[in-house]
């Protein structure tokens, strides 16, 4: 439901048609209106607004700066528009507010399943609408199967198409790969930013049975000489941090350590096999 002064508030419209059609769940109160605003919105959607859905349709809550109005023209560019606009459409509910600093930090989360089937279904068109559909699939391909080959060929093609040549900022190339994990299969846990060892993750992946984790490190660089130097770096900063450290903790059996170098339109891989010390 949704949170209204501290009170869960069920969508009376939804609730009637639910009992008229004999406990059936349907997108009732969506089809009071039309969804022509959130579509526009979609059609420049990021990493970092597909993650977020992705987290969304988990059933995790996910936080952003409160604003009080949005700037229509901003909703294709802007990740905090975008989701503020999802919380003044009723398409998302406010859990609480913090104030930190000058700033109010809301947690949002998805009020009902009605919501969240079309939520789903929005994001399952965006990706079957991208170009790139088939590379996507072949990441997560890659990813599931181990295959470094297929990653490699895959995102370097990818960077060849749709990166410019003047790109070099890291997070780029986390928002680019955060689209194509949103792709995974549904027994696959991933999150970005993850707080372990000594620092942060750039992604983790595990299979829910927790036979088998990745922990990918991102570095950029403007120089091609140094893509090899960079990728040694990726790699010592998972081992100098301890990042495997909470995927060890839950008891992932096999845990995987991706450093992953970009210049440009360039991508290298590393790849190593994480051994518990005795």
């Amino acid at each position: 439901g949704y949170n209204i002064g501290n009170v869960e508030i069920f969508n009376p419209w939804s609730i009637l048609q639910y009992i008229d059609n004999q406990g059936q769940v349907g997108i009732y109160w969506v089809n009071t209106g039309n969804t022509n605003l959130l579509q526009y919105a979609t059609q420049g959607i990021t990493g970092q607004t597909a993650e977020a859905i992705s987290k969304l349709l988990k059933d995790e809550t996910i936080e952003i700066e409160k604003e009080d109005k949005t700037v229509y023209e901003q909703l294709q560019s802007n990740y905090t528009a975008f989701m503020n606009t999802l919380i003044f459409s009723g398409y998302l509910t406010v859990e609480n507010v913090e104030l930190r600093g000058l700033k109010n930090i809301a947690t949002l989360r998805i009020p009902n399943n009605e919501i969240k089937i079309v939520l789903g279904k929005m994001q399952e068109n965006w990706l079957k609408e991208k170009s790139d559909y088939k590379v996507i699939e072949n990441i997560c391909k890659a990813i599931i199967n181990q295959d470094d080959e297929l990653l490699s060929n895959t995102m370097n093609k990818l960077l060849k198409k749709e990166v410019s040549y003047f790109s070099s900022s890291e997070e780029y190339y986390k928002g680019m790969f955060a689209i194509a994990l949103t792709a995974m299969p549904k027994e696959y846990i991933y999150k970005s930013e993850v707080e372990t060892g000594y620092g942060r993750d750039d992604y983790e992946i595990y299979k829910e049975d927790k036979s088998i984790g990745m922990i990918f490190e991102f570095k950029a660089c403007k120089k091609e000489r140094d893509i090899e130097k960079s990728l040694e770096e990726g790699m010592e900063q998972i081992y100098d941090n301890e990042y495997y450290t909470q995927m060890e903790e839950k008891g992932v059996k096999e845990i995987w350590l991706y450093s992953i170098a970009f210049c440009k339109k360039k991508m290298l891989i590393k790849k190593e096999l994480y051994v518990p010390k005795e």
